[in-house]
């Protein structure tokens, strides 16, 4: 799969979600090749191989990269070679927004269903049956708690939920 330029925005956003924007230059290396030695992604993009190795292993606990591991004859060092895949990125990209999306949706149910206290010092803040049992006073600095309004955490996260399910709807019409 080539990398255009939709699917190289799609592949930055997942990056900013799992906090790894750094290894771009190496997926845009590895994208259309096939088991890629770790040496020559390092010597081709100038980094060292920790900083390589790093990076890519955080794409392998995202499950975007494999490897096939070989030992080297000479050395007797084993050596990794790495392929990036592009569906497996997006699938990702769309689960995370999914998961995203329920857990918005559940924190609005539990915010819509549930009064919260506060602690005026902002050192707590629980849910009724919590402020009950320690007499509504906060458990950090022994303040009276203070029913705290939440219409507009309420308002925040719907507002959050719907553009994330509006630029859903769009990539579903685009795809």
């Amino acid at each position: 799969m080539k990398l255009n330029s939709e699917t190289e925005t799609k592949i930055k956003e997942l990056l900013v979600e799992i906090e790894s924007e750094e290894a771009l230059p190496i997926i845009k290396f590895v994208i259309n090749k096939r088991n890629v030695s770790e040496f020559k992604i390092a010597d081709k993009l100038q980094l060292s191989i920790n900083q390589v190795r790093n990076l890519i292993y955080k794409l392998n606990n995202y499950n975007l990269v494999t490897y096939v591991r070989k030992k080297d004859k000479k050395k007797g060092w084993f050596i990794y070679y790495w392929s990036f895949h592009v569906r497996e990125a997006l699938s990702s990209l769309e689960g995370m927004k999914n998961s995203k999306i329920e857990g918005i949706k559940r924190k609005i149910e539990e915010e819509s269903s549930t009064s919260f206290f506060s602690c005026p010092d902002k050192c707590s803040r629980v849910d009724f049956e919590t402020a009950l049992e320690n007499n509504f006073k906060c458990v950090e600095c022994g303040k009276v708690l203070k029913e705290e309004s939440n219409t507009k955490e309420i308002g925040v996260l719907s507002k959050e939920l719907k553009i994330l399910e509006k630029t859903r709807k769009k990539e579903e019409i685009s795809n």
